[in-house]
């Protein structure tokens, strides 16, 4: 006969292993599901159909380089020999050309040294890029007979060859006198710097330019483009009779501008006139 005790005793174990089970269960669910890593994912993006690897060149010592073109800008500063260089340009399709000009440390520019477009979906390496020297004149306007100093910057050491010419509209006698100027060749410094001198023979209007021969590798030189062009003006007697009143003139009126806010100045102009008056009134009174 089964009694009440029977079916506990039968109860009891079942109720115990269900929950154990249940327990096992559900600590079963709560465990973090074991799963391999995502493989990892890289994401990369440029500018342009490719890119110009490099772009290097030669100018004057610790000269500011600019690179311009369509959607393009970029500066850099050559080293104290001279070398410069661009990384990694983006070239878009727009591109039609890029320009280089270069800066001294005298605020002197290069004539701009422009390079044709380069071809589309190739990387390039452009290398030894020689850009003009820089020049200035310290008078535009030379006394016959006198000099005036010319002076410019470029690779240290490099021979700098300076050309002139006249311009057509004037005379044949000036044209004949203006290309008997020798023609120079210097040699700058060990700082790319150099100078020269300027003669005036003969009344006439001059042009000059200058370009540089570098040397890129051992006993070879290359010629660099032509600089900026350059003019300066040789003054017969007539010549300089007019640049003298020109500059009296213009002395005269920088005074006369200056003497509304300046006491001095205004007394000396009272002192002045009333010298021309009295001297007025003498020639007066003796005739």
């Amino acid at each position: 006969m089964v009694t009440f005790k029977k079916i506990a005793l039968l109860i009891l174990p079942l109720m115990f292993f269900y929950n154990l089970y249940h327990l096992y269960d559900r600590h079963k669910s709560v465990l973090p599901l074991q799963t391999q890593a995502p493989p990892a994912i890289y994401v990369s993006a440029r500018v342009g159909q490719y890119y110009i690897n490099s772009l290097t060149g030669w100018t004057s010592p610790y000269a500011e380089v600019n690179l311009t073109g369509k959607n393009l800008i970029r500066k850099t500063t050559a080293d104290s020999k001279g070398f410069f260089a661009f990384y990694l340009i983006p070239v878009v399709d727009e591109l039609s050309e890029m320009c280089l000009v270069a800066q001294d440390v005298n605020q002197l520019p290069t004539f701009p040294v422009c390079l044709p477009p380069p071809d589309f979906n190739r990387p390039l390496d452009i290398r030894n890029i020689l850009l003009p020297p820089t020049i200035s004149i310290e008078g535009e306007k030379i006394p016959a007979g006198q000099t005036t100093k010319a002076f410019g910057m470029t690779t240290p050491s490099a021979e700098v060859d300076v050309y002139f010419f006249t311009e057509p509209n004037w005379s044949f006698w000036a044209k004949v006198l203006a290309f008997s100027l020798p023609q120079y060749r210097v040699k700058a410094n060990q700082n790319g710097y150099f100078e020269f001198s300027l003669p005036a023979t003969a009344p006439a209007r001059n042009g000059l330019f200058a370009a540089a021969n570098i040397e890129l590798s051992p006993n070879t030189r290359s010629p660099s483009p032509k600089s900026n062009t350059l003019y300066f003006q040789t003054l017969g007697w007539l010549g300089m009779i007019k640049l003298f009143l020109t500059n009296l003139w213009q002395n005269l009126l920088a005074f006369l501008a200056t003497a509304r806010t300046n006491p001095i100045q205004i007394i000396i102009l009272e002192i002045i006139a009333l010298i021309w008056l009295l001297i007025l009134t003498l020639s007066t009174h003796r005739s």
